[in-house]
């Protein structure tokens, strides 16, 4: 049986309840070792349960918006890169083309057509595949390609974990005290046990308090073997972190090039926009892909020069240092012609 490691487990804000619970624990077990009267007893169990199903309700709850907040923000940056024509009537000649292509087609052909290893369609082409007729084979590739290319975020790594996470608090979401559940990594076959709330804060003896309050500092001293739990079980979890898995590329390009300035005789617009890139590339997603078919290099160059701007006008440091630079590869150029 693979082991399971769910994220939640290892959030510091889950494990902060579990550390409150085990303290409410050691305080019942207090009580008992002094013999207190059993109504005194009984409602300090009773608001201990209600403490820990209140306080993880709340956890769920936030981290349910944590996760709707960046599946919000992988969608809309996904929108905002759907197809754009810079030339509509070369599109509207592209799309005659195809048309002309798979009309003089029959069925075998339409499929040999849409199977065809490396061959890519786009949203329309797509579209007018399924409005032909077609065998029902072909019909269900080209319907799961349409849904595919429709909502191609979900096939982000970083999407599909997030709808693993939100799946996984379901676990933990039960409201009831007489239903809810801890989960706790452990060093089973399987990867974690549970308690029950309803039955944590009682204690037949001394021995079932050991017991409970062991299984507690066991599970906590616990971190997980999985990289990808790691990164993205952390309370803060933005998109940034999650980006961070994928192993940064080292810099062509050393601070402030000569090359990047337009006043510089250096000046080089392809090596201004490849040291853009390496400094303000949005690597969230694959929406300056190069690879995809609405790419455009202006609209990318247009996007880097913004969050240059951007930085120059809020980082007093940073502009200083830029406007430093700038002026002395002008200086040099003035050096060079009088000589």
């Amino acid at each position: 049986m693979k082991r399971k490691e769910f994220s939640f487990m290892f959030n510091k804000q889950y494990q902060a309840i579990i550390k409150e619970a085990q303290k409410e624990m050691k305080q019942i077990k207090q009580l008992i070792d002094y013999d207190s009267k059993e109504e005194r007893l009984n409602q300090a169990i009773s608001d201990s349960k209600k403490n820990t199903v209140n306080a993880i309700q709340d956890f769920v709850k936030s981290q349910k918006q944590a996760i709707k907040d960046q599946q919000t923000a992988i969608e809309q940056s996904y929108a905002k890169a759907r197809n754009t024509y810079k030339n509509p009537t070369e599109e509207l000649l592209r799309r005659q083309d195809f048309d002309m292509e798979v009309g003089s087609m029959d069925q075998s052909e339409i499929a040999t057509l849409v199977h065809t290893p490396g061959r890519t369609f786009t949203t329309y082409e797509l579209n007018k595949l399924y409005s032909l007729d077609v065998d029902s084979t072909t019909k269900s590739l080209l319907k799961a390609a349409i849904n595919k290319n429709k909502h191609p975020y979900r096939e982000e790594e970083k999407y599909q974990y997030l709808q693993k996470e939100a799946a996984e608090l379901e676990l933990i979401s039960n409201e009831s005290i007489q239903r809810a559940i801890l989960y706790l990594p452990s060093e089973s076959a399987i990867g974690f046990e549970t308690i029950s709330v309803n039955t944590l804060f009682s204690f037949k003896d001394n021995y079932e308090y050991e017991q409970k309050n062991q299984t507690i500092e066991n599970a906590l001293a616990i971190v997980p073997t999985n990289e990808t739990t790691q990164v993205y079980s952390r309370q803060s979890s933005s998109l940034s972190e999650l980006a961070g898995i994928r192993e940064k590329p080292e810099r062509v390009y050393e601070d402030f090039d000569p090359r990047i300035f337009k006043s510089s005789s250096n000046y080089d617009i392809t090596d201004r926009f490849k040291y853009l890139k390496e400094r303000f590339n949005e690597n969230d997603t694959d929406r300056f892909d190069v690879t995809k078919e609405n790419y455009s290099i202006y609209d990318h160059l247009d996007y880097l020069e913004g969050q240059h701007a951007k930085k120059l006008k809020t980082d007093t440091n940073y502009r200083e240092a830029y406007q430093k630079a700038e002026k002395a590869a002008n200086n040099a150029d003035n050096v060079q012609v009088e000589e």
